[in-house]
């Protein structure tokens, strides 16, 4: 259920709305929303949470991490590869982690952070898979990069439930 409101009813109980106007009433609540959501206002307190809370709230910073995710038919990089991570120094930074070495899978995901992060949370999936295979193959000539079987990106920032991926001190 997405929660519209806590409120203190009375000493020792709490009540939660939903947005569907469901009511819930309890004797505690733990409350574990993502920085993301209480740094937008998106659930009311009542009474407000006290200053303590929103400064630090208000201080933390919150950013934009995203995965792309490149599934191929054979792992093609594992033999001159095997490692955890390939690293290429380009603008944006590339990083691809090896899921192979993990999971068998012929699997590269891609980590992309920052206005990048945000930016490929709209951008056109085809575009994504040419930028991630243009660095792949760019970086890595020698190893015949194949086209991806499918294409996943992550969208953290766009999640209504998290809004975000990681906190930090700003």
């Amino acid at each position: 259920q997405e929660v519209e409101s806590v409120k203190q009813v009375s000493e020792g109980q709490v009540r939660v709305i939903t947005t569907h106007d469901e009511t819930f009433d309890a004797d505690a609540v733990v409350v574990t929303l993502p920085l993301g959501v209480l740094k937008q206002d998106k659930v009311k307190f009542s009474p407000p949470l006290p200053s303590y809370k929103t400064e630090v709230i208000e201080r933390m910073g919150f950013g934009a991490l995203n995965k792309v995710m490149l599934k191929f038919p054979k792992p093609f990089f594992l033999s001159e590869y095997p490692h955890d991570y390939i690293g290429h120094a380009s603008d944006p930074r590339n990083t691809f982690y090896n899921f192979a070495v993990l999971k068998s899978k012929a699997v590269l995901i891609a980590i992309v952070s920052g206005n990048f992060a945000r930016q490929i949370e709209t951008t056109n999936i085809g575009d994504v898979r040419k930028q991630c295979m243009d660095v792949l193959r760019s970086g890595f000539p020698h190893l015949n990069v194949p086209e991806p079987l499918d294409v996943h990106v992550t969208k953290w920032c766009s999640d209504p439930h998290s809004l975000g991926s990681y906190s930090y001190m700003s």
